[in-house]
């Protein structure tokens, strides 16, 4: 196994940061009574800092399988008539999370109910859940091996006296996930348990089955190791166990039958709670958006996302038990455990809170007499029985009608969101129970720094995309029945409070923000505003010196100065920015994607240990943006506070 240590010389910044939200939303009707209402268009225009990306999905070429494919940018027309714009819908959601972080508004985005799941770090121990009258127990359990002829670390491998069915195909043809199975075990000199040979109930007699299977409970019962070592080796005690299959990984050899070890059941006051979690755990091995590796095949090997689980069946008594995964943590006054529940000994599982509770008060706006100051202007889509609210400002696509000179950017793979990195975007006193501890919350909203952007070796690439190296374009914003300060506070977003074109304040729109792509600068022009005199509809006009005037009466950064930092395009000053990563034993970054033991993510596996009730941290996200300045955007010890050190292969 290879050996890591962290550098003390080579560090990076991450490239996304967290700003802070309070915990009350301040809402409001969606529309006062007697308020004078504002129509309108806004002139804009966008200057691109760093090359901006706008892939064309449905027109992608390359590979099927999300690797080594290539993105033209965003078109509409035929080839005849092509013409390449920017959709309004790219602007609209960076400006209004922007917008919702600036007013402490409501996390519009997250799901109802969602909930919150991680892959634990330390195994879990096997348990077994039955049913005691209508109530569910957790019993401990113990794992006996068996092996799959066709998984890949077995091939010419010789059986050693364990039970082996040839491929997976014909174990989920012969058996199912919790089928009751009866089997001889043996144990080997380190303490492992084997299936030597299945007993098909057909083959004994009810006396031989009746009279083993008590013998076994009453010598489980005893909890003597050596004894039933003994007998498993020498005796032919049949043992009553449950089918457990699961899901294939590399180096795999092996599927197990779990057997009641016959112990005091695992006391837990939210039992119930950690089952309703796993059901809701599945939906996650069985979503294709999330598992990129359901049914595909690895040598011959489908991932098939625990579909032979059968709750149902569970429930209502047909199947005895349902072999599980389990892990206690502390116990509380009672003497209880808090447990969860997973389908592997390195599984994934949900906490007990959903993103729901962390939010509280944070929740997406639902009423239109109950609105947050973005859900006021940008809208909210209808829930439960409540009708959406339309926005009130829209954003027109930008088409690019001038020559533009585009260029072909290479991007190295990126990572999707893991709010399960507990160190990275977690606030919690206890990194074992995560989420679930006292205290604990969401660190805040998400934002990428502005930073220079990558063009990745081709060897290490993803994804290539045609992007624009620079320009200025022009779009429009329109507006109606904005109040008088809500009409103020789009001008001086759309410009972030100042109007200028070398402004430092700025939005990351498109794809690679991560990478250092996307950052424009918006200035407003001026806009018109529609009025009523006589009948007749009249289009005022207002200079770009009327918006500096209003944009002037506005500072929407005085309650939000994290963001103040975030969206300043020198805040980094040409430091490198990136997703902390390893070296080798050479110092140079591996080019083969596919080496785990060179991947960022072995920099965060590395990072955070995980050990029975303890968890050690090395190195976290601690610093919010106002917490890293002292007032100078250019303060010489920025490394010092919120850089990582880079992973390094130390050896064998």
């Amino acid at each position: 196994m290879p050996k890591y240590e962290f550098s003390q010389e080579k560090f990076v910044i991450n490239p996304y940061t967290f700003v802070r939200s309070k915990k009350d939303v301040k809402r409001f009707k969606e529309i006062e009574e007697n308020e004078k209402l504002h129509t309108g268009v806004i002139s804009c225009k966008l200057i691109v800092k760093t090359p901006l990306l706008i892939p064309d999905v449905e027109k992608a070429t390359g590979l099927t399988d999300d690797k080594n494919v290539e993105y033209p940018f965003m078109s509409i027309g035929n080839s005849e008539n092509i013409r390449y714009i920017i959709p309004g819908s790219s602007l609209r959601g960076p400006i209004r999370s922007t917008y919702e972080a600036l007013t402490n508004s409501c996390f519009v985005t997250a799901g109802s109910s969602q909930n919150i799941s991680t892959r634990t770090k330390a195994p879990f121990e096997p348990g077994l859940l039955m049913w005691a009258g209508n109530k569910l127990v957790l019993k401990p359990a113990r794992a006996y091996l068996f092996k799959v002829g066709d998984y890949k670390s077995n091939r010419n491998e010789d059986n050693n006296n364990v039970w082996c069915i040839a491929t997976q195909e014909e174990l989920r043809r012969k058996y199912r996930y919790g089928d009751t199975i009866y089997f001889e075990g043996r144990t080997s000199e380190n303490g492992k348990h084997f299936v030597k040979k299945i007993i098909e109930k057909s083959d004994i007699t009810e006396d031989r089955l009746e009279s083993e299977l008590e013998y076994s409970t009453e010598h489980n019962s005893r909890d003597n190791e050596v004894s039933e070592n003994d007998k498993d080796n020498n005796g032919a005690t049949i043992k009553q166990g449950y089918m457990y299959i699961g899901e294939y990984i590399s180096k795999k050899r092996h599927e197990s039958i779990f057997i009641d070890k016959k112990e005091p059941n695992i006391l837990s006051e939210n039992l119930d709670l950690a089952y309703q979690k796993l059901k809701e755990t599945i939906k996650i091995y069985q979503n294709e958006k999330i598992n990129k590796n359901l049914t595909k095949d690895q040598d011959g090997i489908l991932h098939h996302g625990y579909d032979q689980v059968d709750f149902e069946s569970f429930e209502n008594g047909k199947i005895e038990a349902l072999p599980v995964w389990y892990k206690k943590i502390k116990q509380d006054e009672t003497g209880q455990n808090k447990v969860y529940l997973s389908f592997a000994g390195i599984g994934r599982y949900n906490y007990e809170k959903g993103m729901d509770e962390l939010l509280g008060e944070r929740k997406p706006c639902t009423s239109r007499n109950n609105l947050c100051p973005a859900c006021r202007i940008f809208g909210v889509t209808g829930k439960n029985e409540e009708k959406g609210i339309a926005s009130r400002v829209r954003f027109s696509d930008i088409i690019i009608d001038e020559d533009i000179e585009f260029k072909k950017y290479s991007l190295s793979p990126l990572r999707s969101p893991h709010p399960s990195y507990l160190p990275f975007y977690a606030i919690t006193s206890d990194y074992n129970q995560g989420y679930d501890a006292e205290g604990s919350d969401i660190r805040g909203r998400k934002f990428y720094w502005h930073h220079a952007s990558e063009n990745t070796d081709i060897n290490n690439a993803d994804t290539t995309i045609e992007g624009i190296k620079s320009g200025i374009f022009s779009f429009s914003v329109y507006y109606e029945d904005l109040t008088k300060a809500q009409l103020e506070h789009v001008l001086w977003l759309l410009c972030l409070g100042e109007n200028e074109e070398d402004g430092k304040y700025c939005f990351k729109i498109g794809h690679g923000k991560p990478l250092g792509y996307g950052s424009v600068k918006i200035i407003v022009d001026g806009y018109k505003e529609r009025t009523v005199e006589d009948g007749n509809y009249i289009l005022c006009s207002h200079s770009e010196s009327d918006v500096n005037n209003k944009v002037a009466e506005v500072d929407l950064f005085e309650n939000a100065p994290d963001l103040k930092h975030v969206l300043n395009f020198n805040t980094l000053n040409k430091k490198e920015v990136s997703y902390p990563y390893v070296l080798d034993g050479e110092g140079k970054r591996s080019s083969d994607p596919n080496d785990v033991n060179m991947s960022s993510a072995k920099w965060f596996s590395e990072n955070m240990k995980l050990g029975g009730k303890e968890a050690t941290v090395l190195y976290k996200l601690s610093y919010y943006p106002t917490d890293i300045f002292t007032g100078n955007d250019d303060e010489s010890d920025l490394s010092n506070k919120i850089a990582f050190p880079v992973l390094k292969k130390a050896g064998e």
